[in-house]
């Protein structure tokens, strides 16, 4: 899911990427109530966390992330339309603009969000419900020290919405 070279440390401080397993996931949004998608304990960084509502008028999709036992992003789409917007957390590279209305909410071919899918932008951290959905973007990737879990539901409508995950955990 990255689409960028990761860099290593040069020996003038900064992160040495290579003492961390990427990982992704992705499914489907398969309960009303908040439901564990991911939950790791350790060290690491959150890249990216996003739900995509469905794609009826009437769904609404929920994500929850938790650094290190504080709830940090807490958004969905409170005023949902036949629009798929995305909500949740993600570091301003993941974002691709895009000129077609109908681009997917994340698209794996380019391992990007659609601009054009985002309803608001949010500041770090947002814990209010947002019309048209949220994304919080930081510059770069979140770093937990504990722990970090991401919940996802969908309140309204069916089962269609989708999450996204891109993290890593230090060895």
């Amino acid at each position: 899911m990255f689409t960028r070279p990761l860099k290593t440390s040069s020996g003038g401080g900064g992160t040495d990427w290579s003492k961390y397993t990427l990982m992704s996931a992705t499914g489907n949004v398969s309960n009303n109530t908040f439901t564990s998608v991911l939950s790791v304990t350790g060290k690491g960084f959150l890249n990216l966390a996003t739900v995509c509502a469905g794609t009826s008028g009437n769904d609404r999709s929920d994500i929850r992330v938790t650094v290190d036992g504080t709830i940090v992003v807490n958004t969905g789409e409170t005023n949902p339309s036949s629009t798929q917007y995305i909500a949740g957390i993600s570091t301003q590279d993941n974002i691709k603009y895009s000129t077609t209305w109908n681009a997917l909410c994340y698209d794996y071919s380019y391992s990007q969000i659609a601009y054009m899918r985002i309803g608001n932008f949010k500041n770090y951290p947002y814990t209010g419900a947002s019309a048209n959905g949220g994304i919080v973007v930081i510059p770069s990737n979140l770093f937990f020290k504990q722990s970090l879990l991401i919940e996802v539901k969908y309140t309204t409508g069916n089962s269609n919405a989708k999450y996204y995950l891109s993290y890593g955990v230090k060895s």
